[in-house]
């Protein structure tokens, strides 16, 4: 037993890390950093004309995922957060304008450095970043990604005026996760919001399952002999597709009180204990054995004339993370810690694989082109 960002079980490893866990909204929001979803970015070489428009198009599916996500998310789990917020401020009257401060910032502010990660207007940010990297041609698409940026810079600079919400935010995440009362309400939120975030899951991942052919289709071309490893690719990807977004119906069990959930969880950690917990990671582990029974190891697909570089970040301001994230597929796989999903805290846990950008290659999941964190 152990308390990790990401405990390295091979649930966690395939289901967290690679990404499959969709986001939610905040019981009024965290404010660390979660490990960003992916953001696709203009600077790319087309590994061919149709990878390059079937990529696109997955991107603009994962956008409208996660605007989905948000947007459900925000709306189910408002009445938890006024509540949390309420109680909390009639406990410690002193403390209402860091709460309000905390509230406001942390549904809001859009800036990526912002002191309070802002759910909703960071949700934004990352729609518009994605979409405007497929939508726009070049060299629209990097100037408008920039903009974007600059813009999320400009709007959280608005905020520097309230009231430092750190103590906000220490009660907040008091309320919400050291008591039994909490734990519940945010397992009724999750379980709420669970078959959205399944069907959101799955489509995002039929959509890029077009993308990951093609490209296999063109990598078998160039050298048959990795036939074996992309049929391994392409069949974990259906596999843990499906294992993933079944995840999202009972992964609210993991936050519920012990002994049933974990014994201790928070906005970017847990401990990996408790029924639920134990009983998903084994489910997944006899999975993963099939799998890797029946299945040869993954070769990821390097499409014709392979991408000599990866897309990379918007950077006119650097509030992005600069390096290719390896954490997981598809933006709408928003880590959001206080739904109690071990999300990253900071960008040491966003990084780079330099042989293949931004794909992570030991589970044997989608590969998308060019994913920064």
């Amino acid at each position: 037993m152990h308390i990790s960002v990401y405990p390295q079980t091979k649930l966690l490893a395939a289901l967290v890390a690679a990404g499959v866990v969709a986001a939610g909204a905040p019981l009024v929001t965290s404010p660390s950093r979660p490990a960003m979803p992916a953001i696709y970015t203009a600077e790319i070489q087309p590994a061919s004309f149709i990878t390059d428009a079937l990529s696109d198009a997955a991107i603009v599916v994962g956008a409208v995922t996660l605007a989905v996500n948000g947007t459900v998310d925000t709306i189910a789990e408002l009445p938890v957060n006024s509540l949390a917020l309420f109680s909390t401020a009639l406990l410690n009257p002193g403390a209402i304008g860091s709460l309000l401060s905390f509230a406001v910032q942390s549904t809001f502010n859009p800036e990526y450095n912002a002191p309070v990660y802002g759910f909703y207007g960071s949700t934004l940010r990352l729609v518009l970043l994605n979409l405007a990297s497929a939508l726009l041609p070049a060299p629209l698409n990097s100037l408008a990604q920039g903009a974007i940026v600059d813009t999320s810079v400009a709007i959280g600079n608005l905020f520097a005026g309230l009231p430092d919400p750190s103590v906000g935010d220490a009660l907040i995440e008091d309320a919400v996760y050291r008591t039994d009362v909490g734990r519940v309400l945010l397992s009724i939120t999750k379980a709420i919001t669970g078959p959205v975030h399944m069907v959101t899951s799955a489509v995002e991942d039929l959509a890029w399952v077009p993308y990951n052919v093609e490209a296999s289709i063109e990598n078998v071309f160039q050298d048959p002999a990795d036939f074996p490893g992309l049929f391994g690719f392409l069949a974990r990807d259906v596999v843990y597709g499906v294992v993933g977004a079944a995840y999202q119906l009972v992964e609210f069990g993991i936050s519920l009180p012990a002994p049933i959930g974990s014994s201790s969880i928070g906005r970017s950690s847990f401990v990996t204990d408790g029924i639920a917990w134990n009983a998903l990671n084994d489910f997944y582990t006899g999975v993963a054995n099939v799998v890797d029974l029946l299945v040869p190891p993954s070769v990821t697909p390097q499409p014709a004339a392979a991408v000599s570089a990866a897309r990379t970040p918007a950077t006119s301001s650097g509030t992005e993370p600069p390096a290719v994230s390896s954490s997981g597929k598809g933006i709408a796989r928003h880590r959001v810690p206080l739904r109690g999903h071990p999300g990253a805290s900071d960008k040491a846990n966003v990084k780079a694989d330099a042989s293949k950008p931004g794909v992570k290659q030991s589970t044997g999941h989608s590969a998308r082109p060019g994913r920064v964190g």
